[in-house]
């Protein structure tokens, strides 16, 4: 645990899990056997935030297997994340509970995200979490959710995949 200062010069604290060992084709990394994988490989072909979902999609105390699936499950992941954020469509008319379903779904992630890190760090299940309101925001701007109604939903979206450095 450290405490730094953020880029505003507000203090934060920042925490750090070790993870389990990482495979490649079932095998523990390791430069003595030569089954390895640096991060700058992984960079050169993915993004960060990539490494990042594979990761917090598996607990800490686990192995972490990677292929190149998995990487690609990745990518869809942070795309599906991603996809949460896009604004309303043009000249969506919303419909008049909108808003507050929206809002809803917002605090639900939010209290199903701590659930899921208040129990020993369950970051799988708190992505499910993030995931489930990207899933209800999509749903709501089909149905014709405006800028108003989408806001307080996409601002819990940043706000808890933040916390996990996302």
């Amino acid at each position: 645990i450290a405490q730094t200062e953020s880029l505003t010069g507000k203090p934060f604290v920042r925490y750090w899990l070790h993870n389990g060992m990482m495979q490649l084709r079932g095998e523990d990394m390791s430069k003595s056997t030569g089954v390895m994988l640096t991060v700058d490989e992984f960079l050169s072909r993915h993004e960060a935030d990539v490494l990042r979902l594979m990761v917090l999609n598996s607990h800490y105390r686990k192995p972490l297997t990677y292929t190149e699936e998995s990487a690609e499950s990745g990518r869809g992941a942070l795309e599906r994340l991603r996809g949460g954020l896009k604004p309303a469509p043009a000249g969506a008319q919303q419909p008049a509970n909108a808003q507050e379903e929206l809002r809803a779904a917002g605090e639900r992630a939010r209290d199903g995200f701590g659930a899921a890190m208040d129990d020993d760090f369950n970051t799988a299940v708190a992505l499910s979490a993030l995931f489930e309101l990207v899933r209800e925001i999509h749903q709501a701007r089909q149905a014709g959710a405006g800028p108003a109604a989408l806001e307080q939903p996409q601002q819990v979206l940043l706000e808890l995949a933040g916390v996990l450095g996302i």
